[in-house]
């Protein structure tokens, strides 16, 4: 055992020693290429070191060169300067007040082209736009013909505002569609077709019917104006080139007016309907009355009974030979039976004046609290939602007012008439009972 651990030992050794002399002979080997690589890089690095002088020469003269260029161009800059202010100088002294002239001439170009470009006399000045841009625009002096051609156009302008013409043209109806009409333009101002009115569309360069025309007197008045050949028409001009117009369109109807009172507005109006029809048949039958009561009254010897007047008289000739209590009562009781006749509907004709009101106060109570939800819903930042409850309140309660009104009146005149009769009854009694009890004592 022992033998075999010495040999193991021995072998051991001999390999160690191999193996360092390897590696001192690897490490010899290695140290001879580094030297040789770093003599290397120090030849080329000589050699550039060479390169680059002779690269910084160059540049110092391209330096230098730079230097004598850019001072020769400071120079010329100067003498440039001085010329140039010697030159605005010049010219500020030859233009005068050509200057004001140039921004004049360039604002008043600017305001007409915009004018033209939004108004009907676009289509007369189509070709006039280029030079007006040009103007607007312009950072020179115009030239003198070019001055004179805006002169004539400012002037050509004025002039064609101030006319009254009728030319065949396409417009765009109000349903979106295009088609050629017979257009009568009044300057600048307003155009119209078959008593349409037209309005101008700086978009489309177009003429476009408004979606809703004014009111049909409105209307009448243009077609009247179209027809007319000669003399003074009247016709409407809106200044502010269909503004005006297209707001009076806007305004709602009657009926659309009433809609917006909801159904109150409709109860309070068939309310008012049957107060109107009431008072109609009221007022009728007792002008009829009135008129009978009075012929009957200028001739009392032919009593006819399709009167009051002429039943009262019937009960008195009836009764007069009777004591004068019984005839009396008999008249009494006569002229109450016509009461109920002729005081028919007053009561029903007050309470309808009544009721109006109060349902267009109930119709303003309903209309601000949907107006209330709309805020607490929406809030008050489109007024637009809130409309809706603040037309409702407000039309109710003019439809109350509107229905009430007459309906005071004509209860006030109907019950008048009616009293008027009954006094008359009253007084043909007492007449008739004076004349009895005269009789009587004589």
């Amino acid at each position: 055992m022992k033998r075999l651990l010495l040999s193991l030992l021995l072998c051991n050794a001999l390999f160690a020693q191999n193996g360092l002399e390897t590696l001192l002979e690897k490490v010899q080997k290695d140290k001879l290429l580094q030297s040789k690589e770093n003599q290397e890089r120090v030849e080329h690095f000589i050699s550039l070191k060479s390169d680059q002088q002779k690269l910084l020469k160059k540049a110092k003269k391209e330096l230098a060169t730079l230097k004598k260029r850019s001072k020769k161009l400071n120079n010329s800059i100067d003498k440039n300067e001085k010329r140039l202010t010697a030159l605005e100088s010049k010219l500020e002294h030859r233009v005068g007040n050509l200057g004001e002239l140039f921004g004049v001439v360039k604002q008043s170009s600017g305001d007409l082209e915009s004018n033209i470009a939004n108004t009907l006399s676009y289509r007369h000045f189509q070709k006039e736009m280029p030079l007006l841009t040009k103007l607007s625009h312009a950072k020179q002096l115009p030239k003198i013909d070019e001055l004179k051609h805006f002169w004539y156009i400012l002037l050509a302008e004025i002039v064609q505002s101030g006319k009254i013409i009728t030319y065949e043209d396409s417009i765009i109806n109000a349903q979106g569609h295009e088609q050629k009409r017979l257009i009568t333009q009044i300057g600048a101002f307003g155009s119209s077709v078959d008593g349409a009115f037209l309005a101008f569309d700086s978009d489309s360069q177009k003429l476009v019917a408004f979606a809703t025309q004014p009111d049909k007197t409105l209307t009448e008045i243009a077609k009247n104006f179209e027809k007319s050949t000669s003399g003074y028409q009247t016709m409407l001009i809106d200044p502010t080139r269909g503004l005006l117009l297209g707001l009076e369109g806007e305004k709602p109807t009657i009926e659309e007016r009433i809609e917006q009172g909801g159904l109150i507005g409709y109860v309070i109006l068939s309310l008012g309907a049957l107060g109107l029809f009431i008072a109609l048949l009221r007022l009728i039958y007792l002008f009829i009355v009135d008129i009978k009561v009075k012929n009957q009254r200028k001739n009392l010897a032919t009593i006819k009974i399709n009167n009051p007047l002429g039943r009262v008289l019937f009960i008195y000739q009836n009764y007069h030979e009777k004591e004068g209590e019984t005839l009396e009562m008999k008249l009494d009781e006569a002229i109450l039976k016509e009461l109920p006749v002729l005081e028919r509907g007053d009561g029903f004709l007050k309470l309808l004046a009544s009721v109006a009101p109060l349902l267009g106060l109930l119709g303003t109570v309903t209309g601000m609290i949907l107006t209330f939800q709309a805020i607490t819903l929406f809030g008050t930042g489109d007024a637009k939602l809130m409309a809706g409850g603040i037309s409702q309140a407000l039309m109710t309660t003019v439809l109350g007012l509107v229905v009430a009104i007459p309906l005071i009146f004509l209860h006030n005149i109907i019950h008048t008439k009616a009293l008027s009769i009954i006094h008359l009854l009253e007084e043909q009694s007492a007449g008739m009972l004076a004349q009895f009890y005269a009789k009587r004592d004589a």
